[in-house]
């Protein structure tokens, strides 16, 4: 029986999907070995890629839907919907993603989750009874008031008018009343899961604001307006008999839109990585497996905290049979590796950055690879073509070393 691979990697952010990445790497390892088995399972932990690795694995269609960017302006976006099981895979991105925004026009006081607001309505207008949004990569800060008003909800300021839509960061101090009936209406009978890459609380020193805001374009000033005014909501949906949004982990993702889903809208948060790799069927990929070979765009201690390669290294330490270290493995392991993963699937990281390099080989990666290293600084490493290649030739160059 030949060498089995399972090849999955999450996203290179803003540089290829995770499964032109998954594409890349099988390249490189069959210009290795030509017979060597390799199964391909991108994954994704609510960021970015996390709607398409949740549709591959049902067979749910690309749906094309008018929205708005988080700067209110009209756009095309998508979702992915499965009509035999009334479900939807929405990422927040699609409408609401901090590329949509231009350098010099960010600022969370600004942007609005509203779009994906209009891409979850188009989904239950579609028959969907089942919704999942990966709420990674956001451009806001709002706090979720957008999405949740672009599905029925009202928000009134002190004066008893209604805050203009679409509202955006800015907004949510102005905020003393929540009309959430037409919401409540529009969602009777639909569950909404927030897929999350984070577990950030709503507000505080690690939360939605203060961490993620400055990321957004905040300035200090800006960053601080937006946190007294997160606080001063989490409050307020207290005193109305929401959910007390601060006892949810998870949050403050995505500016506290994952928050204020779940406050008002009665929105699960659950882990992004969690969820793709169970619904991917990662585990049955690793049976009889030889090794994994996962990555991401960067990777430092920030991937130890859940986030899509650390989920598929745990899966597979926890499935498949490791290969005797007889003189033909593919592995050099140190007696404390050996002894960690003993029993389990060997898993190589390959990313376009690596930092924290013993941090990550002391959680359990076998060996961690940087595409990057030795290639030339005249090629523009965030180019769609340069990544894939150097993707390629770092499987490539791996398999033949190994083997």
């Amino acid at each position: 029986m030949g060498m089995k691979i399972v090849v999955a990697p999450d996203s290179f952010k803003g540089v290829l999907s995770a499964a032109e990445a998954a594409s890349a790497i099988s390249a490189g390892l069959k210009d290795a070995l030509p017979d060597v088995g390799c199964i391909e399972v991108p994954v994704a932990d609510g960021g970015e890629g996390t709607a398409a690795a949740l549709a591959s694995a049902c067979g749910a269609v690309r749906v094309v839907a008018d929205s708005l960017s988080p700067l209110g302006m009209p756009m095309e976006s998508e979702f992915f919907s499965n009509p035999a099981d009334r479900t939807a895979f929405i990422d927040l991105a699609a409408a609401s993603g901090l590329p949509l925004v231009a350098p010099e026009k960010r600022n969370p006081l600004h942007t609005s989750t509203f779009g994906t607001g209009i891409l979850i309505r188009a989904a239950i207008n579609r028959g969907a009874r089942r919704i999942v949004v990966g709420v990674g990569g956001s451009a806001t800060v709002d706090a979720g008031i957008g999405a949740l008003q672009a599905l029925g909800a009202k928000f009134l300021d002190e004066t008893g008018s209604f805050v203009d839509s679409p509202a955006c960061g800015a907004d949510v101090e102005r905020i003393r009343d929540v009309d959430a009936s037409g919401l409540k209406e529009l969602l009777s009978g639909v569950e909404v899961k927030l897929a999350a890459d984070v577990t950030a609380p709503f507000t505080g020193h690690m939360g939605a604001a203060r961490v993620f805001a400055p990321q957004k374009g905040a300035d200090a000033e800006a960053t601080e307006r937006l946190e007294k005014a997160l606080v001063h909501f989490r409050e307020l949906l207290l005193k109305l008999g929401f959910i007390d949004v601060f006892s949810l982990p998870g949050s403050g993702a995505a500016g506290g839109f994952a928050g204020g889903m779940a406050s008002v809208a009665g929105a699960e948060i659950v882990s992004g990585s969690d969820l793709v790799i169970e619904s991917v069927r990662l585990a049955e990929a690793l049976q009889t497996a030889d090794f994994l070979i996962t990555g991401e765009g960067k990777s430092d201690r920030q991937t130890l905290m859940n986030k899509a390669p650390f989920a598929a290294m745990r899966e597979a330490h926890r499935s498949g049979d490791l290969k005797p270290q007889d003189g033909t493995s593919p592995f050099y392991r140190s007696k404390k590796q050996d002894k960690a993963m003993q029993g389990n699937v060997p898993v190589i990281l390959m990313s376009g950055v690596i930092e924290d390099r013993e941090e990550l080989v002391a959680a359990g990666f076998a060996e961690t690879i940087c595409i990057n290293d030795g290639c030339s600084s005249l090629e523009n490493p965030l180019d769609s073509a340069v990544a894939a290649r150097r993707l390629r030739l770092a499987a490539r160059t791996f398999l033949m070393t190994k083997c």
